[in-house]
């Protein structure tokens, strides 16, 4: 076996880790996440609440990718939770023809969400959509739930729900909610919502991919590398630098002149290291000075 490119949970991206480190084989390995967006206080609100609703429930929250922690910033919270809450008020999950999402296929996966969902309103958040109710619907439907005021160290704040779930967590600033993306382990996709810094709040983000003023565009461009950080995995797919992970680089040289060390004799000239050294450093002010100017 050349290489093996896995997606699916951390757990069984662990397992399979293993078995590739003990057979010496090339991994890549796509893994979980808990994917978050940043709202700054300069938000285009109407903008974020449409883009953020359909990021948290597009196919039932069923994917990687789809957004789960939102990161609030105060000024601009109350006014965005309302925006939310009317976007996904108008979300049901069943099987009729006017339904917008559908089943949560495995039992497990329903008791991972109904569990991170009582985890959460036992440590004081709120379902600002999704009453204790109407949260499930049979045995495979869940209904859209945003919830408001989550702890940062909840459950739905911190692992992975897979689920139409959104929590949404008030912060001071973006600092805070820069720093809180990255102490997670995981670090896969991400969104960022602001008129004038989010390229640069993007560029903070451990994470592997980003969209900024969207939800999810990322994953909609095949030429760009998709894939994450820390536990949601390592290498790409799609794009150069996914093409580039199922080759293997081979270096071959052809002698058609002199080289600059001799590789027939162990002498060397005076001055032959000093020389190379100075080469060296000439190459890197060089390079130094080509980044520095674009």
């Amino acid at each position: 076996m050349d290489k093996i490119a896995f997606t699916g949970s951390v757990r069984s991206g662990r397992a399979v880790a293993a078995d590739c480190a003990a057979r010496l084989t090339p991994m890549l390995l796509e893994l979980g996440g808990n994917d978050a967006v940043v709202v700054a206080e300069d938000a285009d609100l109407d903008e974020a609440a449409a883009h953020i609703t359909w990021g948290a429930l597009q196919n039932a929250g069923l994917g990687c990718i789809s957004l789960e922690v939102a990161y609030v910033v105060d000024a601009v919270h109350d006014a965005l939770v309302e925006k939310i809450a009317a976007h996904a008020g108008r979300v049901h999950a069943g099987s009729d023809d006017d339904d917008q999402i559908g089943p949560v296929p495995l039992p497990a996966q329903l008791a991972v969400i109904r569990h991170h969902i009582a985890d959460a309103l036992q440590r004081g958040a709120t379902a600002v959509i999704g009453a204790p109710a109407d949260r499930t619907t049979g045995d495979r439907y869940v209904q859209p739930t945003i919830l408001v005021d989550v702890p940062p160290d909840a459950l739905a704040a911190t692992e992975e729900t897979f689920g139409p779930v959104l929590s949404i967590v008030r912060v001071g600033d973006t600092e805070e909610a820069i720093t809180r993306i990255n102490a997670s382990p995981y670090g896969l996709g991400s969104a960022v919502f602001s008129r004038d810094r989010g390229e640069d709040i993007a560029r903070r983000l451990r994470v592997g991919m980003t969209s900024v003023n969207d939800a999810l565009a990322f994953s909609q461009n095949a030429g760009l590398p998709f894939g994450g950080r820390g536990d949601s995995g390592h290498g790409r797919k799609h794009g150069d630098e996914g093409l580039l992970e199922f080759v293997y680089p081979h270096a071959i040289t052809v002698k058609t002149g002199p080289t600059p060390a001799s590789t027939t004799t162990f002498a060397r000239p005076p001055g032959a290291m000093a020389r190379a050294l100075a080469a060296a450093r000439d190459r890197l002010l060089a390079e130094d000075e080509r980044t520095e100017g674009n």
